[in-house]
């Protein structure tokens, strides 16, 4: 359903959820795919073969870079969702 609404594009899921991951890693592939997460024991390693980014200094690449960026609970939870909103915002890819 993803790649029938939105074709091959590139997504950036805010918070590693790895069951998530490797759903999207298998309807996207893993080069379409980048995640960012707070957890220092995730940073810097590959999860279904997609390099894990630090949440912390890494969102506006991951913008830059993503079409879609749909973010875990754990955004609301650790209260980035705000600046997440405000990011995707500036770049129009927040409706």
């Amino acid at each position: 359903m993803l790649d029938e609404e939105f074709g091959q594009t590139r997504l950036g899921l805010i918070g590693l959820q790895p069951a998530i991951l490797a759903a999207l890693v298998e309807r996207l592939g893993p080069d379409f795919v980048r995640v960012l997460d707070l957890n220092p024991d995730n940073i810097g390693t590959t999860k279904s073969g997609v390099p894990i980014w630090d949440g912390n200094t890494d969102l506006p690449r991951l913008v830059d870079w993503s079409r879609l960026g749909p973010a875990t609970g754990s955004s609301l939870v650790n209260s980035s969702i705000n600046e997440i909103i405000d990011r995707f915002t500036q770049e129009g890819m927040f409706a």
